[in-house]
């Protein structure tokens, strides 16, 4: 029977799509399900001393928890693309725009977009007179003047 760790290890160089999440809450629900856990684990840390005897089948179910959770944390953080990559902070944003590990054409595309949406909102914001191409525009569109 084979291990996680080749499990994983094999899925990686497979020729098959990668999962692709859906919008289904599943981090909402994830971070629910480790909130109940850390505060578990505080209420069984606090239970037990060091000098507690403990049955074995209550250690071997605190082993297996801990393994568990490595092996998530573990795909999680050695996994490319497992987690939605956080929003770069405000100031030092790089020129990966839409955070897909590559700067690429998409890029380019989306920093455009952000540049002309910005100087239409300062265009708007100014009170200077409209150009001659707008109030031509107006007009034929029987527009009241501004």
């Amino acid at each position: 029977m084979k291990n996680y760790r080749q499990f994983i290890k094999e899925a990686k160089g497979s020729e098959t799509a990668p999962y692709t999440p859906r919008n289904d809450y599943e981090g909402e629900m994830a971070g629910s399900e480790l909130r109940n856990i850390i505060d578990n684990a505080k209420q069984i840390e606090s239970m037990i001393k060091p000098t507690s005897k403990l049955e074995a089948w209550v250690q071997s179910k605190i082993t297996k928890a801990n393994d568990y959770i490595n092996s998530v944390r573990d795909y999680l953080k050695n996994t490319p693309g497992s987690v939605e990559e956080a929003l770069d902070p405000i100031g030092s944003e790089d020129a990966d725009i839409n955070n897909d590990g590559k700067v690429d054409g998409t890029d380019k595309y989306l920093a455009n977009r952000r540049a002309a949406i910005a100087h239409a909102i300062h265009k708007s914001k100014s009170k200077s007179k409209p150009s001659k191409k707008h109030r031509k525009m107006r007009k034929h569109l029987n527009l009241p003047k501004k």
